[in-house]
Order: structure tokens, then sequence, then C-alpha cells
């Protein structure tokens, strides 16, 4: 593959670097390589790293800073299941398909503490879990008719009382 795109640094305003983010030349010329992530998120760099290390000529363009957008404010949203409820997962993928992206959730966590370890890199990761709070009566019902079938297909999932969850608004 060959591509001809030019790039620009931007200042890094990641809330999860401490110190500036490196700055790259911008890419002026062809770039011969067999596969081209675009985009230096955590999603886009954790891709170019796994496929070099598993012997791919790669190349990587960002248009300004490393995980300087989304994944420098949110950790690009490292979830381990879309927004909408397992039911409504089952009724558009089937049962199979809804169990395959919560595993892909799972296999999504895994993959970034090895990338962790390995890599010793410093960023105090924790696996702690998912946290989803209705925004009302139809979310929370649509929610709970969820947990007999993800506990079924082995992802722990329990129903928590507002008031152990959220606290008291103080007046």
């Amino acid at each position: 593959m060959r591509a001809a795109m030019t790039s620009s640094p931007v200042p890094h305003g990641s809330l999860w670097w401490e110190e500036p983010g490196l700055a790259y030349p911008t890419l002026e010329g062809e770039l011969d390589v067999e596969v081209l992530v675009v985009g230096g998120g955590i999603t886009g760099l954790t891709l170019a790293y796994t496929l070099a290390e598993h012997g791919a000529l790669v190349g990587l363009l960002e248009s300004g800073a490393l995980a300087g957008a989304a994944s420098g404010r949110n950790a690009g949203f490292i979830v381990a299941s879309p927004s909408e409820p397992y039911q409504e997962m089952i009724a558009l993928w089937g049962r199979a398909g809804a169990r395959a992206v919560l595993e892909t959730g799972r296999r999504t966590h895994e993959r970034t503490r090895q990338l962790v370890a390995s890599l010793s890199i410093a960023c105090d990761y924790r696996a702690s879990g998912s946290f989803r709070l209705a925004t009302g009566d139809e979310e929370a019902a649509d929610i709970r008719a969820s947990i007999p079938a993800m506990k079924a297909d082995g992802f722990p999932m329990d129903e928590v009382p507002i008031s152990d969850a959220v606290p008291a608004h103080a007046a």
C-alpha cells in the first residue's frame, strides 16, 4: 500500500500524560507499508503495535498528538460492552453474536492489561468492571431484563439500588 498524506502535530492536551507528547514531522511524500493505520488513539496504536509485533510493516498516521483526542481524555472508552442492553443485542445479532460482542470487550481489557505489563507502561490501569446508570424507568427495565441472559452467558451483572450508587444530594 502506498500512501501520500500530510499531518501536523498539535500540542498534547492529554489528561493522562504528565509530559507533552513527542512531536513527529509531517509526512510529505509516500509511505510504503503493508498496513496503514489512520488514527493514533488507543485503538489505532494498539492495532499498529499488534500488527508490527506479528511481523507486518505498519504505518501510522495521526493528524494531532498521539492519544491527544478522545483517548487522551477518556482512555478511548475502553468499555466491556456497547450501550445497548444485552436483550437488544440478542435481538440484533442473535445470542452468539451478542455473546461475541461482550467477549470482544473482555478481550480488549485482557490485551490492554497484557500490553501495560509487558511494556511497563506507567498508567495505573485497573480493570474494575462497568457501571451503568439508567436514565429512566424504561431503560432500567430493559437493563434489568438482560441480567438473566448475561449471567447465563458468563457475564456477571447485578442490579444496585440507586441509593447505593449515587450519593444523596447535599441540600
